[in-house]
């Protein structure tokens, strides 16, 4: 750690020195950037095709000879691979030349041992078991092993994993305590939106998306269904223009591209029941929509103008 200060200690001398920029540092750095993100594309990939040959060969394998097996074989090649996966996983985060090639693992690993948990209660149980029981537990163990692994080595798909396993879990519990599905579909959109947007500063684009896409479906078909044909129905588009807003704070063009289809399709239900003869009601639309094209410059003039610090002009 202290020759790595001197070095950039040297480095901040010799640019002060010789009056050298940090553009000047990042271009001559960018071959190097290049090389190296490259290295770890390329990893990926073959990290990927070597993870679908696994599964493809387990898949196979087990199809093949699944009736000749015994119970204990059948929770060897489904909940054993799938922990022997992760744990490979694991080790592969270590090494830094195997970092970026045991994605495939991880999520193949997650998904055998799930696979495998169904497979051991079915096996040691003679009775019938309470599957919605079950899932509680086995989506509560996986939740917990994938926040665990996540916080030890930061990877994007045990982040993905555990938010899943965890959605998955207060969804059934929320069920097993009969509240309406719909309500559930809208408290666990809401959650995850609140997620998504708590983390919009983590280097997990790729989660972060998918988070967005999932909690803004949720929570519109939820609220949807919960007020459809109720005084309240028309507080569906405030949702959606809500939605809109939030999508340019967090600066995601997946809850704004959810949202926007949202809001269309709500216009598209709300004319086919309302004014599917009438020709005023898409040309009062598109003055409204004129209306609103006007309103966004004269936001976007007042932000420049009164409301933008002289920096940001």
């Amino acid at each position: 750690m202290e020759e790595k200060a001197q070095a950039l200690a040297q480095i901040v001398d010799l640019s002060n020195r010789h009056s050298i920029t940090i553009d000047e540092i990042s271009k001559a750095l960018a071959p190097l950037n290049a090389s190296s993100d490259k290295s770890q594309h390329i990893g990926k990939v073959f990290g990927f095709i070597g993870g679908i040959f696994i599964f493809a060969g387990l898949g196979i394998f087990i199809a093949t000879l699944w009736d000749d097996f015994n119970s204990f074989t059948r929770i060897l090649v489904t909940l054993g691979a799938g922990f022997g996966l992760h744990v490979l996983g694991m080790l592969g985060s270590k090494n830094k030349d195997y970092r970026t090639s045991t994605t495939a693992l991880f999520l193949i690993g997650a998904y055998l041992q799930t696979g495998g948990m169904y497979v051991f209660v079915s096996e040691v149980f003679s009775s019938r078991p309470d599957w919605q029981v079950v899932t509680l537990c086995i989506t509560a163990i996986m939740a917990l092993q994938q926040s665990l692994s996540f916080l030890i080595f930061r990877r994007g798909e045990l982040l993905f994993n555990a938010l899943l396993f965890g959605t998955v879990f207060v969804g059934n519990g929320l069920d097993l305590m009969h509240f309406d599905r719909e309500l559930i579909a809208a408290v666990l959109g809401v959650s995850l939106l609140l997620i998504a947007y708590g983390s919009r500063h983590l280097q997990y684009k790729a989660v972060g998306a998918i988070t967005y896409l999932s909690g803004s479906w949720m929570l519109l078909w939820g609220t949807f269904e919960l007020v459809e044909k109720t005084p309240l129905e028309i507080m569906f588009l405030g949702l959606c223009s809500f939605l809109i807003f939030i999508s340019t704070k967090a600066q995601s063009k997946t809850l704004l591209f959810c949202s926007t289809i949202g809001m269309l399709g709500y216009i598209g239900y709300f004319t086919g029941q309302h004014f599917v003869d009438s020709v005023g009601w898409p040309i009062a639309l598109m003055i409204f929509g004129l209306i609103m094209f006007g309103v966004s410059g004269a936001a976007v003039r007042i932000q420049r103008k009164y409301i933008s610090s002289p920096s940001d002009k």
